[in-house]
């Protein structure tokens, strides 16, 4: 798509149903892109995004970083607990999101 050009996308996959496993980090990620506009976030159902192929409930919640349409990193088994602060913390780690010193 035009947004992997320059622009990070970050794909969440998500469980229906399972809000628990999957729903704050889904919220955080929502949070966080009213904060980025350079960072294009997608949501899309697990059985959606990996057709045929079973995903472990536990690789829940996952978030694949994509930039010029390429996987850049994964984080498979986030923490279902994570704030929109910590979802920043991770994506800084990665270097998904670089601040200026």
């Amino acid at each position: 798509t035009d947004a992997s050009q320059p622009s990070w996308v970050l794909v969440y996959l998500t469980s229906p149903g399972d809000a628990e496993r999957t729903g704050r980090v889904e919220q955080s990620l929502h949070e966080l892109a009213a904060l980025l506009p350079h960072v294009k976030c997608v949501t899309t159902p697990v059985h959606h995004a990996l057709q045929n192929q079973h995903w472990p409930r536990h690789h829940l919640p996952t978030l694949f970083c994509y930039r010029h349409g390429t996987l850049q990193q994964q984080c498979i088994g986030m923490d279902p607990r994570a704030t929109a602060e910590d979802v920043y913390q991770l994506l800084q780690e990665k270097n998904v999101i670089v601040t200026a010193a």
